[in-house]
């Protein structure tokens, strides 16, 4: 069943907790793509450069 799903990735957001990490706004536009299976997903400089 594993065969459907993407592979794991490490998101690291920069100054948050593990506690407050549910209350970052960068939360959704970190963790969607990896959500929704797309299969490129912008690097973390990439992310922070738009």
């Amino acid at each position: 069943m594993r065969e459907n799903l993407s592979q794991n990735r490490l998101a690291i957001i920069p100054n948050r907790t593990h506690y407050d990490v549910f209350f970052a706004p960068e939360l959704p536009a970190t963790t969607l793509p990896f959500l929704d299976g797309e299969t490129k997903v912008k690097t973390w400089d990439e992310m922070v450069s738009e």
